[in-house]
């Protein structure tokens, strides 16, 4: 799959979309969607449990289209079949789980919109069986036209669903897509996996080091940039060498130093505002990395 197959994908689907807009091409958990659906203790354990496949649940507007093969959805203990050119929109708070078929081929395309960022994923198995996941990120994507769409879609969901809702947030979607194409053309693409690969390593990096030193959490980190913990952990590690715990522990000693080093502030305040559970802890993480406890490296008087 290259960015080209992507996109002419993407528009095969809208103009699919656009010849049959009167039929149920668009699944939200709305009151006028009648589809069947299965229950999650149906659905074999291999598969729910699979690495690449997490339930989650994001402070973001989520859409997915089905570019090519059969997949299916999970929100909250239901399962639904989507098929081929359907799409998914998936509202923040929403509990859900992407459940590929490991048998059959599939490609989908998510699209994560969040305030000031835009983020495309690509996913699916390929021929034989295997997991694949691509994606471009664009940090100064402009999203402003999103914003009126996905408002109009909130207002239908939440504000008193009548007969109209349905064709109105069909259309605001169909929108959004059109959009989404638009910002797809091959030259606003990143050129290939390896360099998306590379720019999400520096991004993460980037969220830690903005972090000033706080603790974090791995499921949190993996939430904001729309991605399971197992997925970005691999990546982040092939990439780097280090797990992103090490990462950030490092970081953490890296601003602990700052602090003795520049600031008047108390080992024990330090220990605080970087988010340990007491000084001791702190100062015994602090000399096992530096090989000095945080006393005696601010006695010396120097950043080591």
């Amino acid at each position: 799959m290259n960015e080209l197959s992507a996109f002419e994908m993407l528009e095969t689907a809208i103009k699919d979309i656009q010849s049959h807009f009167d039929t149920s091409w668009l699944f939200i958990d709305a009151p006028w969607n009648t589809r069947s659906y299965d229950l999650i203790e149906s659905i074999p354990a291999a598969r729910k449990n699979a690495p690449y496949s997490e339930l989650q649940r994001h402070s973001h507007w989520e859409m997915s289209v089905l570019l090519s093969g059969e997949n299916a959805l999970r929100v909250d203990e239901k399962v639904f079949p989507l098929h081929k050119r359907e799409v998914a929109i998936i509202p923040p708070g929403t509990l859900h789980q992407d459940l590929p078929y490991a048998d059959k081929e599939s490609l989908t395309l998510w699209i994560v919109l969040e305030p000031g960022n835009v983020s495309l994923h690509f996913a699916g198995i390929d021929l034989s069986g295997a997991f694949f996941a691509v994606g471009h990120v664009w940090p100064d994507f402009d999203i402003s036209y999103s914003n009126h769409h996905l408002q109009a879609i909130q207002n239908e969901l939440y504000s008193g669903v009548d007969s109209w809702s349905e064709l109105i947030v069909k259309a605001e979607v169909l929108a959004m897509l059109v959009m989404t194409l638009k910002y797809m053309m091959p030259d606003n693409l990143i050129p290939n996996y390896c360099n998306w690969q590379e720019k999400l390593v520096g991004m993460i990096t980037k969220h830690i080091e903005n972090s000033n030193g706080e603790k974090l959490v791995l499921g949190d980190i993996a939430q904001h940039f729309g991605l399971s913990v197992n997925y970005m952990s691999t990546i982040f590690k092939t990439k780097t060498g280090k797990t992103i715990a090490t990462y950030a522990q490092e970081h953490r000693i890296y601003v602990a130093k700052e602090m003795l080093y520049n600031t008047a502030f108390s080992i024990k305040e330090i220990a605080n505002t970087l988010g340990y559970y007491d000084q001791y802890h702190f100062s015994k993480g602090f000399k096992k990395s530096v090989g000095v406890s945080p006393k005696a490296f601010r006695e010396k008087g120097r950043f080591i």
